[in-house]
């Protein structure tokens, strides 16, 4: 049986736990996700390792059914790549604690996809 979000293709820039974990039930219920790193790996890519690669266990678990790609978001060439790979959403963390609307945000998808 086909996920309610199959077709939908996300870009996850989260880190530690709250936007993976989001992005994991997306993956879990059909969307495509990608998850974008550092290219030497995102600092939670290495917290309590349990894998002979070094890979901690809350990261191997968040990041269940998702795809990977290694990239510098901070460098125009990073954002450029990440932009032209196709998504109807984008998941990151707020910054500074508060949250800032972003074309690929959920609001975005809505007028796009409405339900």
């Amino acid at each position: 049986m086909a996920g309610v979000l199959e077709g939908i293709k996300v870009l996850d820039f989260g880190r530690y736990i709250a936007g993976p974990y989001c992005a994991a039930l997306l993956a879990e219920h059909g969307a495509e996700v990608i998850r974008i790193e550092k290219r030497e790996g995102s600092e939670d890519r290495y917290q309590a390792p349990v894998a002979k690669t070094g890979e901690g266990a809350l990261f191997l678990q968040m990041n269940r059914n998702k795809l990977g790609m290694t990239l510098d978001p901070m460098l125009p060439e990073g954002q450029a790549a990440a932009a032209a790979r196709p998504h109807e959403a984008r998941l990151r963390e707020p910054e500074g604690g508060e949250a800032r609307h972003h074309p690929d945000d959920g609001l975005g998808l809505r007028a796009r996809r409405p339900l």
